[in-house]
């Protein structure tokens, strides 16, 4: 199994967060001396299409029209900022996409032999509303070839009915390590396997890489002057809380705010950017966990919100984890982090020989 390439099994999505936690674990696992590989399943399955359709009548509808027609339907779903995170994973992931058109063909996808391992991780990997397919569990790999590291759920529990076939995949697994203790709760309770927590793998790369990174961003010509000046970044995936909308409307200091989907604004700016204006940034205000992470690693003074979006109000564990790692809390005010960085360092020094050992 020597000299061959480590595969990354990890979700693709127009979103900062994932695209640099795929990033930051590729460039970790390079350092290490390994080829690397990352994978991404474009499930166009009739099965994936219905399962994430809600209202029984249309699923009728769908499983009695041909595959295809549904997915040219589907074909239109894009995210506004999909081109700058594909423009983001051409330039720097080494990837491929495997186009999953019937459930049975997974298993044939991949060939093992080519690979020493597979690692799956980490972002929202096995969350049951979004992920959570069979392939996110490895299941075309070779059991002793199955690692997760700092896989997440997201979520404090699992549906039901899911239990039996998740017990099966997770103890499938050589080695099996994650995010969140909510994450280790689930798995011991429902796997009856001990599972060690591990930092999100942007938090193992050093700050000067994200600094190199950043440093290739291209600002967009209208906040170009700005982001040399003092302003605040704003960044919610949910909705704006009220306290946040009164004081744009209030404060002297210049606003950047990219949380609009549909804004010019935020369709230029990619991931790369995005460290750019959290780095350079005054202040920050989010409900985002990546964009937590990167104040933290830049060491911003910010004030992070609870996220306002149906059925994502329990997606909080992630952030309770990293503050009770750091011993932060949900508003930072100083920018006295010398203890943070401390406590960071030793989990940062354990986590990477967690990877290194799983890897090896």
């Amino acid at each position: 199994m020597q000299n061959k390439k480590i595969g990354i099994v990890t979700i693709y999505d127009a979103n900062y967060g994932n695209r640099l936690q795929n990033y930051a674990l590729q460039q970790v696992i390079k350092e290490m001396g390994n080829e690397v590989e990352s994978i991404y399943f474009k499930d166009i399955s009739k099965s994936f299409y219905l399962r994430r359709t809600q209202n029984p009548i249309h699923k009728v509808i769908k499983y009695f029209v041909p595959t295809v027609f549904i997915r040219r339907r589907h074909i239109g779903d894009y995210e506004p900022a999909q081109e700058m995170c594909d423009k983001f994973t051409k330039d720097y992931i080494v990837s491929r996409t495997i186009h999953v058109k019937r459930r049975r063909d997974i298993k044939k996808s991949v060939k093992p032999e080519e690979y020493s391992c597979f690692v799956a991780g980490s972002d929202q990997i096995w969350n049951p509303k979004f992920a959570g397919d069979e392939y996110y569990y490895l299941t075309f790999a070779e059991n002793e070839q199955k690692k997760a590291y700092g896989a997440s759920i997201g979520y404090e529990d699992i549906p039901k009915k899911l239990h039996r076939k998740w017990r099966g995949y997770w103890n499938s697994f050589e080695t099996v390590t994650v995010r969140e203790e909510a994450a280790a709760r689930i798995i011991g309770r429902i796997a009856g396997r001990k599972t060690k927590v591990v930092l999100d793998p942007t938090l193992l790369l050093d700050v000067k890489e994200w600094d190199a990174l950043s440093d290739k961003a291209v600002v967009p010509n209208e906040i170009g002057d700005v982001v040399n000046e003092d302003y605040v970044f704003v960044f919610f995936l949910g909705k704006e809380p009220e306290e946040v909308i009164e004081y744009k409307n209030t404060t002297q200091t210049y606003v950047i705010d990219i949380s609009d989907v549909n804004s010019e604004l935020r369709q230029k700016v990619g991931p790369a950017e995005f460290i750019k204006l959290v780095r350079e940034s005054s202040m920050v205000l989010t409900d985002s966990y990546h964009c937590l992470v990167f104040s933290v690693i830049y060491q911003k003074k910010y004030r992070v919100y609870k996220r306002v979006s149906k059925g994502r109000e329990s997606m909080t564990s992630r952030m309770e984890e990293l503050f009770k790692l750091t011993g932060l809390d949900y508003v930072m005010e100083s920018e006295e982090y010398d203890e943070v960085k401390k406590r960071l360092e030793i989990s940062k020094r354990d986590s990477y020989t967690t990877l290194e050992k799983m890897i090896r």
